[in-house]
């Protein structure tokens, strides 16, 4: 992982993950609170998280057909640069030209707040057991 000089991460603190678009294959980090980039990883592993789309970002995607910055993992950081668990056997992706939001490669169903996910090789990872279960006051 590489820090940017004189940010902090720490375990637990809210950030924002996307895919940097200038960086083939790495991760941005970003605090949640400062929206200041905090580090660099080919792979992050959040806890508590969901992914969240800004709607006016994909709609200028989709009206350019040219990428940019608008599709996050939100939650808390735990730790970068790992590899893939076993038991991770999910895998997610997200394309502002065809999807709306994060969807499962297998069900090509949307994944909604997970309790783990890591970020890995253009793809969000994780266990199908780590879905949260939606309630009625979701």
């Amino acid at each position: 992982m590489e820090l940017v000089k004189g940010r902090v991460l720490v375990k637990g603190q809210r950030v924002r993950v996307y895919l940097n678009l200038q960086r083939n294959g790495i991760f941005s980090i970003q605090d949640y609170k400062t929206g200041l980039v905090v580090g660099y990883a080919a792979s992050v592993k959040l806890k508590s998280c969901s992914f969240v789309v800004r709607k006016a970002g994909q709609a200028k995607a989709r009206a350019e057909r040219v990428r940019n910055v608008h599709g996050f993992l939100v939650g808390d950081f735990d730790e970068a640069d790992i590899k893939r668990p076993a038991e991770m056997t999910r895998c997610g992706y997200y394309c502002p030209f065809t999807t709306d939001t994060l969807v499962d490669e297998e069900t090509r169903e949307p994944v909604g707040p997970l309790r783990m996910a890591i970020c890995r090789n253009r793809r969000v990872y994780f266990a199908k057991e780590e879905l949260l279960c939606r309630t009625l006051f979701d």
